[in-house]
């Protein structure tokens, strides 16, 4: 633990957890943004282009955009007291 000097044990770990959890979030950003789309571009390869449009459209095959947009909406209910049935 020489990068985080004065931390303890457990709380590095509680640091590196959501560092890591901010990290997945992030590359999905990046995933997201590197599909194909209309009106916008990136200037990627197409080869990249198309393996993030497939692997990301099998992710919303799956319910990701659902999962996403439903925990939005109970932390939104969270954080300002709202009641919520999902």
């Amino acid at each position: 633990m020489p990068h985080f000097p004065g931390l303890t044990r457990g709380l590095m770990a509680v640091v590196l957890y959501y560092d890591g959890r901010a990290s997945v979030v992030n590359s999905l950003r990046a995933l997201i943004q590197a599909r194909e789309g209309r009106t916008f571009t990136l200037n990627l390869n197409d080869d990249v282009v198309h393996v993030a449009t497939k692997f990301t459209d099998q992710l919303m095959a799956e319910g990701l955009t659902t999962k996403i947009l439903g925990k939005i909406v109970l932390f939104i209910a969270d954080t300002f007291s709202f009641s919520v049935d999902l």
